[in-house]
């Protein structure tokens, strides 16, 4: 098991390097500077259908996000009907959503979502993310890739035009929304071109859309995706790889990533 950080890890994240939603749990954690221990599932060796996994998540899925102890921070107060921090929260995005009321800028973390005094900007965050989260990741896990090309001649190869196809019709509305978004928006000054300088998805801080996006990225780049034909998605990219949180995340420096992959 391996620990983020030298402070006393507040949670453990069931994680698999290269696992997309693991690795929005991972930044985000990062980012709010909270810290965590791991423990790695291997999706290639199917130690995700193992009983023991099935009991703590049923959908045989990775991440997992548990608390360590029965306090969010030093700040938080416990509501009688939510002292049951111990349950594990085994959905990425309803994981980032904890993370994010937990630990709020309220108490002096680092927000990922704009304050709630604008709900418009929060919108066009979570619309980014669940763009990716339900429209790109559930048809390109292993599951899906696997029963798509269970009868084909070249699994291999049905497999990874299959991520491919999916992967650039999820970043072709990715792109289109980032323009909207930023054709929206007054922040950051204007390009040669006359559009606004994005640094990140929406607005100049990182949000949970940006979250989202790296992973997705990462993953589009595996399978030959060209991110030059996504501008704006690489434009955002490459700020966001500047990122410490973002670096430290990264699936090639994880600790089960193997050795021959880093």
């Amino acid at each position: 098991m391996s620990t983020s950080t030298s402070q006393e890890p507040q949670f453990l994240l069931y994680s698999y390097y290269r696992s997309s939603c693991s690795a929005r749990v991972r930044i985000a954690l990062n980012i709010k500077n909270i810290p965590v221990s791991y423990k790695f599932v291997h999706l290639q060796k199917s130690e995700q259908t193992s009983s023991t996994h099935k009991e703590l998540n049923p959908t045989a899925s990775v991440p997992v996000l548990i608390h360590l102890s029965n306090k969010t921070n030093d700040n938080s107060t416990e509501d009688d009907n939510d002292t049951d921090l111990s349950f594990p929260i085994t959905q990425s995005m309803a994981a980032l959503e904890y993370l994010e009321e937990a630990f709020s800028r309220d108490d002096g973390y680092t927000a990922l979502l704009p304050p709630l005094s604008q709900p418009m900007q929060r919108a066009k965050v979570r619309i980014i993310a669940n763009i990716i989260a339900c429209d790109i990741q559930p048809v390109t896990n292993l599951r899906v890739a696997a029963a798509v090309a269970k009868d084909s001649a070249d699994v291999a190869a049905t497999k990874a035009a299959w991520m491919k196809e999916w992967m650039e019709f999820g970043f072709v509305a990715i792109e289109e929304t980032l323009k909207k978004i930023w054709d929206s928006e007054k922040l950051g000054g204007k390009d040669a071109g006359g559009e606004r300088k994005a640094r990140y998805c929406v607005g100049d801080e990182v949000t949970l859309a940006d979250v989202c996006l790296v992973p997705a990225v990462w993953n589009a780049e595996r399978f030959g995706v060209e991110l030059e034909r996504f501008p704006r998605v690489k434009r955002v990219y490459e700020a966001l790889m500047e990122v410490d949180g973002v670096k430290r995340a990264h699936w090639k420096v994880q600790d089960d990533t193997p050795a021959e992959l880093r």
